[in-house]
C-alpha cells in the first residue's frame, strides 16, 4: 500500500486514499461522497460481526 499514485496502474492505492483523490483532485464529490458512505457501511457492518463474536458471555477473573 502505497501513498499517491499507488504503484503501477494504481494497483497498491488504498481506498481511502481514492476517495480523497476523486472527491478533491478531480472534483467529483458526489461520487467521492458515495464511496465514503460504501466505506463506511462496510466497516459498520465489519466492526458489528467482531464485536458480537468476540462478546463474552460471563466475566471470568
Amino acid at each position: 500500500m502505497t501513498v499517491g499514485p499507488g504503484g503501477p496502474d494504481y494497483s497498491t492505492e488504498v481506498l481511502t486514499w481514492f476517495v480523497y483523490t476523486k472527491g478533491i483532485r478531480d472534483g467529483q464529490a458526489g461520487y467521492a461522497t458515495a464511496l465514503g458512505v460504501a466505506l463506511l457501511i462496510v466497516t459498520m457492518v465489519f466492526a458489528t460481526v467482531v464485536m458480537r463474536l468476540g462478546r463474552r458471555e460471563r466475566l471470568e477473573f
